[in-house]
């Protein structure tokens, strides 16, 4: 928090970005800095949903990094809950696809909406099998995400847990 204000007392460029195009208000974001964060947004010179290079704004950044906390705080800030990156992710997908069992149930209650895919044809189930987050595939089986979808490829959440070796994840589905 220190740098922050010690930057903006000096006249530093705030809106400088890195070689990803991301702002320090992204920056803060996904790394879960919520005190400066706050700090940026009183200041009133951030877009809050200006993508990256990646097409990710604060939200999906904050959700691929599990932090809850921003993740709320940026939506009391209107943050767009189904903004998509350029591959047609959602902060929702990103949340699962990383682990984030906690923010993936909030984004949930937002939105409602498990079986959002990206552009390939992924879900969020998909996402969190092909990473083994068992707990995250209990979740969206219980609310009723699609077992059977595939991806462009013909690849289901369970051919993509078998791929990559997580038999939890495989017996789960199997059960299921």
């Amino acid at each position: 928090m220190k740098i922050a204000q010690f930057l903006v007392d000096n006249n530093s460029y705030l809106q400088l970005v890195d070689r990803e195009n991301s702002t320090t208000f992204y920056l803060a974001s996904s790394s879960g800095s919520l005190t400066v964060l706050k700090y940026l947004m009183s200041l009133q010179k951030f877009d809050i949903e200006r993508p990256n290079n990646s097409g990710m704004a604060a939200l999906a950044g904050a959700s691929a990094g599990g932090h809850l906390n921003v993740v709320q705080y940026l939506l009391e800030n209107k943050a767009n809950v189904q903004a998509e990156d350029i591959f047609g992710c959602t902060p929702f997908y990103h949340a699962c696809l990383n682990g984030h069992i906690e923010v993936v149930k909030f984004l949930y209650e937002k939105t409602k909406d498990l079986n959002r895919c990206r552009k390939n044809g992924c879900s969020p189930l998909y996402a969190a099998a092909s990473s083994g987050h068992l707990e995250i595939v209990k979740f969206l089986v219980h609310n009723k995400a699609h077992l059977e979808k595939s991806n462009e490829e013909g690849h289901t959440p369970l051919i993509v847990a078998c791929a990559n070796n997580h038999l939890e994840v495989v017996k789960f589905l199997i059960e299921s």
